[in-house]
């Protein structure tokens, strides 16, 4: 052994070589990172502190992650807001022009004109309607993945077909253009006895009337129904169409709008003038009478001049008032569905129910034959004493009398009424499909009847929650049924509807102008002066909405403001903690690495000597 160092020597000089490389180490990543730990053991005494300040900034964080998206959806609430109304005040601008210069007749040109631009402003309030933010539609309420708009617009004359001004009115008030339901015939419940509808047609009165009766268990009503708005019945007989509620009678009857003939009071023909459209006059003089003829089932009204060729002046389509009748009960405005080839008979544009009764008979539980009476539409009753009682049987769909031929005077497509089944099962409406006297066979129904009405807004009136922080929340309580939205739609549909030169036209109803103009005028800024066409509307305007949407922007905003500057005050104070003096930093790294390489020198020379050297 030559050496001087020991082993124990060497082995204190590496272990302080490893020390000093630590620290060095240490250092680096401090000066590289400039946090003074990458763990929360390197800041004990402070770690929970940090651990807390970092919750927070967090937190802050997503709220104005949050806050930023809510700012978003508002903006842009506010901008379609805007654009909206702007399409209104020019509509306005369109109608008070059109207004101005109304001629008589009106001018087919600017009424088209007008018509047009009311179709085509209500597909603009749609589209903005219908945004979609992140995923969200804004103005579907809490149903953000539903469209909220569905005007089923495409072309005027596709409205105009819907909505003929005349027979199918566009709906005049909130309640009614809103308006969503369902009724079926297996009843709201499920009833165990089906629900059924009876359709009667009144040519004395002029009125169409449907009554709804229901099984054991069914809740189905009529009572939330909205008069004026339209429903469409589907899968019966003879009635499957739209119709415009003129009244809500009771729970179980409405009635629906109808155009058609009454029947007449005074002999036939009549000394009747037809006024035109045009306010030209077909003088009776002309025609020497005119025959006002009740059509018969599913067949039109017709008037037929006593002199032929006496309508060679008309044509299909012509708008005509019949003035004169004998009390007064026809004097009403028609569109000419047709005029026969020799200008002699025209048959008019009308609408009514037919008679049709859509129950359908179920197993018979009395002995047969049961003492069941029958009431016919034409108001003739069959009771059982001279029927001899009834046997039904569901089967066939059939009702026989015990006495032969007890039957005769029910004829096809009378409506029948039963009373007194046993446990009153089959006491409803039937339709006659045959009758030979004896057995009645009924119209069957295979498929299940309808009566629905589908609003334009497919989403809900729900307040959207937005949170502002962990304390405070907003809700944004804006829709597309917003009143004022509903009252400029339902303007512009009032407007659109009906063809020119039809009955149901603008240009024959013309003060649907000022209905309209107070409509636009109270979406624009309520109240407005003047008295509501339709009753009184609900409160707001695009006025109020703007505020709104503007007040709720700037609480969003200053929420967003205090979160960020809370977020940099946490963000300081975390850095008081976490983040490294650079300068004392580098200077101990700069000490730490001289050390260390005066440790490799010491460690060399060490293991360099030698009492060798010394001998």
């Amino acid at each position: 052994m030559t050496r001087v160092t020991s082993l124990s020597t060497q082995q204190l000089l590496v272990n302080q070589m490893m020390n000093t490389q630590k620290r060095l180490t240490d250092t680096e990543i401090q000066v590289t990172s400039e946090k003074k730990t990458q763990v929360y053991s390197g800041i004990t005494s402070q770690a929970n502190r940090l651990v807390s300040l970092e919750i927070s900034k967090k937190l802050a964080e997503g709220y104005v992650q949050n806050n930023q998206t809510g700012a978003l959806r508002l903006d842009s609430a506010a901008n379609s807001i805007e654009a909206i109304e702007s399409s209104v005040k020019e509509f306005q601008r369109r109608l008070q022009s059109y207004k101005s210069n109304l001629s008589s007749p009106a001018s087919e040109s600017d009424t088209l004109e007008l018509q047009k631009w009311a179709v085509d402003s209500m597909k603009d309030i749609q589209s903005y309607l219908n945004l979609e933010i992140d995923g969200q539609y804004i103005f579907s309420g809490t149903k953000g993945t539903t469209q909220p708009v569905n005007l089923n617009l495409t072309t005027l004359n596709n409205f105009q077909n819907t909505y003929d001004g005349q027979k199918i009115t566009y709906p005049t008030t909130r309640a009614a253009s809103l308006q969503n339901f369902s009724l079926n015939n297996t009843g709201s419940n499920g009833s165990s006895t089906e629900d059924w509808l009876t359709f009667d047609r009144n040519d004395t009165t002029g009125t169409s009337t449907i009554s709804l009766g229901t099984g054991t268990g069914s809740t189905q009503v009529f009572t939330n129904l909205d008069v004026g708005s339209t429903i469409t019945i589907s899968n019966t007989a003879s009635n499957n169409g739209t119709y415009t509620i003129q009244s809500v009678d009771s729970a179980s009857q409405i009635t629906v709008k109808s155009v058609q003939l009454i029947t007449p009071t005074g002999a036939q023909p009549e000394s009747v003038n037809l006024v035109k459209g045009d306010g030209t006059t077909l003088e009776h003089g002309v025609t020497d009478g005119i025959t006002l003829a009740v059509g018969g089932v599913g067949a039109a009204d017709t008037l037929t001049a006593v002199t032929a060729g006496s309508f060679s002046t008309l044509s299909a389509g012509d708008v005509i008032t019949i003035a004169g009748t004998t009390a007064g009960e026809n004097d009403k405005t028609f569109t000419i569905g047709s005029i026969d080839a020799t200008n002699t008979v025209i048959t008019l544009d009308t609408k009514r129910v037919e008679d049709e009764g859509t129950a359908t008979l179920v197993a018979q539980t009395g002995a047969a034959p049961e003492a069941i009476n029958i009431a016919n539409s034409d108001g003739v009753n069959f009771l059982s004493g001279a029927t001899g009682g009834l046997t039904i049987t569901s089967a066939t769909n059939t009702i026989t009398a015990a006495t032969g031929g007890s039957l005769t005077g029910i004829n096809v497509g009378d409506v029948i009424t039963l009373s007194g089944s046993n446990g009153g099962e089959n006491d409803k409406s039937f339709t006659v499909a045959t009758n030979n006297g004896t057995t009645i066979t009924l119209q069957a129904y295979t498929s299940q009847w309808s009566v629905s009405s589908d609003s334009w807004y497919q989403g809900n009136d729900q307040n959207v929650e937005h949170r502002l922080n962990r304390n405070r929340s907003i809700d944004l309580d804006f829709n597309a049924i917003d009143p004022a939205i509903e009252k400029a739609l339902r303007a512009m549909s009032i407007i659109a509807q009906g063809a020119y030169g039809t009955a149901g036209g603008l240009d024959q109803n013309t003060d649907r102008l000022d209905d309209a103009m107070y409509l636009i005028e109270d979406s624009l800024s309520f109240p407005t002066t003047g008295t509501p066409p339709f009753g009184t509307e609900s409160v707001g305007s695009f006025e109020t909405i703007a505020f709104d949407l503007g007040f709720m922007q700037v609480r969003v905003n200053s929420a967003n403001e205090a979160h960020e500057s809370f977020a940099g005050f946490l963000d300081k104070s975390i850095g008081d903690i976490e983040n490294v003096n650079l300068l004392e930093a580098i200077t101990k790294m700069q000490n730490d690495g001289r050390t260390l390489e005066a440790s490799y020198q010491v460690f060399s020379k060490f293991q360099s000597l030698s009492l060798s050297n010394y001998i």
